[in-house]
């Protein structure tokens, strides 16, 4: 059931990505939340289980996940909100709306491309900008999201992310009476040749999915993506180094009668995070892809077992 490429309509579906569970570790608190220590920079340690928070958000919890963009209003910080998460994810406009004059004060903690929290937004309310439907004005407070934490602690501009995401980032935020940026559990992904390698759970065992089976025969996102089969354990390096963001990873495009590649079919796709978004011990996978004319957002879940992810929402962006 493929999105309305041309409104934010929710693809209430299955489908399937893959992970692998980067070695982290959150430390002691601060105003600003947990220290995320990599264990190099960058990573290209053996992957083993990440360390979870130990956040977990109840039925019915609303979180709020986001986009928040350096620049997008009027050249000040704001965040396009996309998906909403009561009793399951959804995204009505009003509803996105609604949420955001609601809590006019919510946090989002913003993600950089490295998966360390990056900084602060705080919603003051939805902005009428130009182009632009309901996204949340406020404050923001650290670096860009298209930053990497570096030794000695600094972040660092990485001119890749910067080409690719315009200086945006994952924005997320549990709403609810004092509720603050929350602690999120992350991980990593890891292309392998034509294969993703995943170990969602943190179980140890790796699983590869063939990247050329994440589109329908629509070209619209995979209702269901099943894992083909089991290639290492977490304890093993991989042959790929494993990170939060994965940027301009092309698509498998259509081919014409002599069985070419047709470049003008090219879909993009750029993993955005590796989260746990609810508290629950399982990454969640969120992504971009770029169409011609559009760019949509989806997000995958294991729900019921990790080499079984299902395609939970879908939203089209409108900030870059």
């Amino acid at each position: 059931m493929p999105i309305d490429r041309k409104s934010r309509g929710l693809v209430a579906c299955q489908g399937a990505l893959f992970v692998i569970i980067a070695g982290v570790s959150w430390g002691g608190g601060s105003a600003c939340g947990p220290r995320y220590v990599p264990e190099s920079m960058p990573n290209t340690s053996p992957i083993v289980k990440s360390t979870r928070s130990g956040r977990q958000a109840g039925p019915g919890q609303q979180i709020l996940l986001g986009e928040m963009c350096m620049q997008a209003a009027a050249g000040r910080p704001a965040v396009d909100p996309l998906l909403l998460r009561g009793v399951q994810w959804g995204n009505d406009p009003a509803e996105l709306s609604s949420a955001i004059e609601r809590n006019s004060s919510a946090e989002f903690a913003v993600l950089g491309m490295d998966g360390v929290r990056a900084g602060i937004f705080v919603s003051l309310g939805l902005a009428d900008v130009p182009g632009l439907d309901g996204v949340a004005a406020g404050s923001y407070s650290g670096a860009s999201p298209c930053t990497r934490l570096v030794k000695g602690g600094d972040r660092a501009e990485d001119p890749a992310c910067n080409t690719t995401m315009k200086g945006c980032g994952l924005a997320i935020a549990d709403l609810g009476p004092g509720r603050y940026a929350p602690e999120l559990g992350v991980g990593a992904a890891c292309v392998r040749g034509d294969a993703l390698v995943v170990d969602i759970d943190g179980d140890g065992q790796l699983e590869s999915f063939a990247t050329k089976d994440m589109l329908d025969t629509d070209r619209s996102p995979a209702g269901e993506w099943l894992a083909q089969a089991t290639v290492a354990t977490a304890t093993a390096a991989p042959a790929c180094a494993p990170t939060f963001t994965i940027y301009n990873t092309t698509l498998s495009p259509e081919r014409d009668a002599d069985g070419k590649a047709d470049v003008r079919y090219n879909i993009g796709f750029d993993l955005l995070g590796v989260v746990d978004l609810d508290g629950d011990g399982r990454v969640e996978l969120i992504g971009a892809l770029r169409y011609p004319d559009a760019r949509t957002i989806v997000v995958y879940s294991a729900r019921t077992m990790s080499n079984r992810l299902e395609l939970i929402g879908e939203a089209r962006a409108s900030m870059h």
